[in-house]
């Protein structure tokens, strides 16, 4: 586990150093790799609603600003993430 931990934090540093943004790193048939984060996120199988329970959880947890109500739709309290 260290190991590809420090692998894979090795060439995200290589990857900002030689100035790419945008991008996260991963391992794809035993090679690191940087992964342009739109695709990754474009190819993901999840999605989330921002107005969902499961966001609402993540904002709470890392202490982040609560968006402004009046600016977001309503939501449905009984729908679920």
């Amino acid at each position: 586990d260290s190991y590809v931990c420090m692998t894979l934090a090795m060439a995200a540093v290589h990857g900002c150093m030689a100035g790419y943004t945008g991008f996260t790193v991963g391992l794809v048939n035993n090679r690191t790799v940087m992964i342009p984060i739109p695709e990754l996120a474009q190819a993901s199988p999840r999605s989330m609603r921002p107005t969902g329970r499961t966001w609402e959880r993540v904002v709470s947890i890392t202490n982040q600003p609560t968006p402004d109500v009046a600016a977001s739709p309503a939501r449905d309290p009984d729908s679920r993430d």
